[in-house]
């Protein structure tokens, strides 16, 4: 009971306390001087060594900007956590500084608003294109007057025309080009961004700085290779549909680099380790299941390299014991036989190549399936005939494309043919040609022709920078209507399959060189 009384004492006491005590709390909650940032656009555009201005709508809730500050910064995927700032005004007015900024970088550009009374910050997320003369356009590489030049066409509104880059850049002509490609393996790797310039000659070719056009270094120093002639003969540059290896080959042997890792250099002539030891690898390449999948013209068999262990992989025959023999074996496919083309069919691992003997000028095509464990099987061996296709004998150039599967195509002097590949069967003897381009028509002869997946912009409301992949043939013209030798030129064309293979005309440009040897799309 004692105990009892005695808690209630303490309670009574404790209430009394608590009941005294004089609450300074402040509960008045003071309102946010709220930031919202006006329309901007969704990507600015700024050409190296030039000012960036963008003025930047702002409203407040209270009308006060006086304890506002303000960072306008840029950053790109491998330099996220190394932000580079680019003002801390309210309107930026940034120069496109060299030491700090690359053309061609995929870069975001955020303005970030500090409220220094409360701490609070609003940002904005955007796209920054950093442009040089050189960032996005079209490499031609072109003959005039028996001497070579690279040109190059800015891809803005004018197609502007900037003549003669290597010569301007190097104090130097080329030498014997063959082929012009824009590397970009890996964009987190930034340095191994440049520009290919493949020559028959003593150096191989060039690798050249993507901004200045500037040689970086030569073929021969980036390759473990000496040709017994000591002249370079390089036939093609390709990637792995994996992108983590891509290959050169230069007379007749194949070289790769692990671009996973970084790596600037190809390794030495890679190695065959079943059947022949020795090869020649033309231009025969098939990007397979397996590894891409090269035509061995010396020995008429197919080469693969499997490139899920790049590092350690050579090249190696097809496993044939399952094969159907009854068509052709794929580590035996004739003597005498040339590599033409090459693409894929619509089945999976299913591909095929166009080759011709070299003696009697027959064309073949050879149908195969080609698995993940470096099996091969023969799928089918036809004989094209000219009731077939009509205008394949005098055809001088072949392509394909990945994204077009089971189609053939090819050029004669005035026209380009396409044939469906899955129509061609054995004992078919209709004509399967398809004429989709009729130089004679648009007054042009063809000199070269090239397939290219092209990236176009498709905006929408939702969003304006949209873009898409477009399929183009890219002919290499004489323009008959021009009089003179610099007739050169090219023509685009647009690839289309509704209602049957067709090519629509997309653009036309001649007169700036006696002969276009090679085009090359460069996006950054």
């Amino acid at each position: 009971m004692n105990m009892k009384r005695n808690l209630l004492i303490w309670f009574t006491i404790l209430s009394s306390l608590i009941g005294c005590v004089d609450d300074k709390s402040n509960t008045r909650i003071e309102e946010l001087n709220e930031v919202t940032i006006g329309a901007l656009q969704e990507k600015y555009s700024a050409k190296l060594g030039s000012y960036l201005q963008i003025p930047l709508p702002i409203t407040t809730r209270t009308g006060d900007e006086s304890q506002l500050s303000y960072a306008w910064y840029t950053y790109t995927p491998t330099t996220r956590t190394q932000a580079d700032t680019l003002g801390k005004t309210k309107d930026l007015n940034a120069f496109m500084d060299p030491k700090i900024l690359t053309p061609g970088e995929d870069y975001s550009l955020v303005v970030k608003i500090t409220d220094l009374s409360t701490g609070v910050y609003y940002r904005k997320k955007m796209k920054l294109e950093v442009l040089s003369d050189f960032t996005k356009g079209t490499l031609l590489l072109c003959k005039e007057n028996e001497s070579y030049a690279l040109h190059f066409m800015v891809d803005d509104a004018e197609k502007t025309f900037v003549k003669n880059i290597f010569e301007a850049a190097n104090g130097t002509k080329l030498e014997n080009p063959v082929r012009v490609y824009a590397l970009n393996p890996n964009k987190y790797q930034p340095q191994m961004k440049e520009v290919l310039v493949l020559c028959e000659n003593e150096t191989g070719g060039y690798f050249l700085n993507p901004v200045s056009m500037k040689s970086n270094r030569t073929v021969e120093s980036a390759i473990t290779f000496s040709p017994e002639t000591g002249i370079y003969s390089p036939q093609l540059h390709v990637e792995s549909s994996s992108r983590s290896v891509d290959y050169l080959i230069i007379s007749d042997q194949v070289f790769k680099r692990g671009t996973n890792m970084g790596a600037m250099t190809w390794d030495a002539p890679m190695v065959v380790v079943e059947g022949s030891t020795e090869y020649k690898i033309g231009t025969g390449m098939v990007q397979s299941s397996s590894g891409p999948a090269f035509y061995d013209e010396l020995n008429g068999r197919i080469l693969v390299h499997n490139n899920s262990a790049w590092n350690k992989a050579p090249l190696k025959q097809l496993k044939t014991e399952t094969g159907d023999l009854n068509y052709f074996d794929c580590n035996n496919m004739g003597t005498n036989m040339e590599y033409l083309a090459g693409g894929l069919l619509s089945a999976d691992n299913e591909c095929w190549m166009l080759l011709r003997h070299k003696e009697n000028q027959q064309n073949y095509l050879f149908k195969i399936k080609i698995t993940s464990d470096n099996r091969g099987t023969s799928l089918a061996k036809i004989a094209i005939t000219p009731e077939v296709a009509p205008h394949l004998q005098e055809a001088t150039h072949f392509a394909s494309l990945e994204g077009m599967k089971d189609l053939l195509f090819y050029s004669t002097g005035n026209s380009v043919y396409a044939i469906a590949l899955s129509n061609l069967r054995e004992g078919v003897t209709n004509n399967l040609e398809a004429q989709i381009i009729n130089g004679l028509e648009d007054d042009f002869s063809i000199t070269g022709m090239k397939l290219s997946d092209i990236l176009v912009p498709d905006p929408t409301p939702e969003n304006p920078l949209a873009t898409k992949t477009t399929q183009q043939i890219r002919l290499y013209i004489q323009d008959q209507k021009i009089s003179g030798n610099q007739k050169g030129g090219v023509a685009y064309y647009e690839l289309g399959t509704v209602g049957g293979i067709h090519a629509d005309p997309v653009y036309r440009l001649s007169g700036f060189c006696d002969q276009v040897i090679d085009v090359e799309e460069k996006y950054e």
